[in-house]
């Protein structure tokens, strides 16, 4: 995304100063059209490290704080996952364990 980001800034600033410098109507939509996408660009390039972007009247943004979340809650519930087995995984070992020492006491019973 970092990339999109940097070339929407460019694009956006070069397309901006190109339509204002040269004999093109409507040059105040040009010049508020260019800065919306140099900010959505700006957006773009530090996407995530922002936690919530405030924008009066438009709403908040919360990008980077809901992926962690997300984030989050998958690590936990794999946590917890990995728990379950260590506890299973310790139960087969224990049962393989005692087998192994019935084994060896019914063959030195036997030899």
């Amino acid at each position: 995304m970092k990339i999109i980001g940097i070339l929407l800034i460019f694009n956006a600033l070069f397309l901006t100063i190109w339509w204002v410098c040269t004999d093109h109507p409507y040059k105040t939509w040009a010049i508020s059209a260019g800065l919306i996408a140099i900010f959505v660009g700006v957006y773009f390039t530090i996407q995530n490290r922002v936690t919530e972007i405030t924008i009066e009247k438009v709403g908040t943004i919360k990008a980077a704080a809901d992926q962690a979340t997300v984030d989050a809650l998958a690590v936990s519930i794999l946590r917890k996952r990995i728990e379950a087995q260590s506890a299973t995984v310790d139960f087969v070992a224990q049962s393989a364990t005692k087998a192994h020492k019935l084994i060896n006491k019914l063959n030195h019973q036997l030899g």
